[in-house]
């Protein structure tokens, strides 16, 4: 069973490069890059997090220590001071939509479908 559907696979692979042998090729490749920059983000992002809560409960500590109670507005204003605002508009850029499709769907779009788990 698993040799038929991947005799398939390479039928229609061939059959894709006889009509643009460039696409496979550039295809892997950019999706090497760019799984190679996601594993460098992984660290320095899971970093920004824990700051972040770090500052939450430091706000925390000092809103309790002087009575005083900050508002959306200041709290944004910090966020802004310290960079986060910056990765949140960043990680909201990289959210691209990747929706699961059926085969006539991707004909007509181009997309292929993706899997989830």
């Amino acid at each position: 069973m698993l040799g038929a559907v991947l005799n398939r696979v390479a039928a229609l692979r061939a059959e894709v490069a006889d009509i643009d042998a460039e696409l496979g090729p550039e295809l892997r490749d950019t999706t090497r890059r760019v799984v190679a920059l996601v594993r460098l983000l992984e660290a320095p992002l899971t970093r920004v997090a824990e700051l972040e809560q770090r500052l939450g409960q430091v706000i925390g500590t000092v809103e309790a220590l002087t009575g005083r109670w900050g508002d959306d507005e200041v709290y944004e204003c910090l966020a802004g001071q310290l960079g986060l605002l910056r990765v949140r508009s960043a990680l909201k850029r990289l959210a691209l939509p990747q929706p699961a499709m059926g085969r006539s769907t991707i004909r007509a779009s181009g997309r292929l479908p993706t899997r989830r788990l």
